[in-house]
């Protein structure tokens, strides 16, 4: 996905999921994911949650969810912001 910078972005998920970001492209495409290396930037609610993010900084981003098998499943998404 390719944004302008200060875009708005929603992401709505239920608690079976997360939102991470991920610090290098290597780590987010090879699904490794740790303390190290990820900020999460959800929480954990029973229910659903939205969160909004705005993409203030330019450069490449990398989110995913590291639930179980998730990211591996598609669950994933790098940002572009210009």
């Amino acid at each position: 996905l390719i944004v302008r910078k200060n875009s708005i972005i929603w992401w709505d998920f239920t608690s079976m999921h997360n939102l991470m970001i991920v610090d290098n492209l290597e780590d987010y495409q090879d699904n490794k994911f740790n303390k190290e290396n990820t900020i999460k930037i959800s929480t954990d609610k029973p229910d659903k949650e939205t969160l909004i993010t705005i993409m203030d900084k330019p450069g490449e981003f990398y989110f995913a969810c590291t639930v179980q098998s998730h990211a591996q499943n598609g669950h994933k998404i790098i940002i572009q912001v210009i």
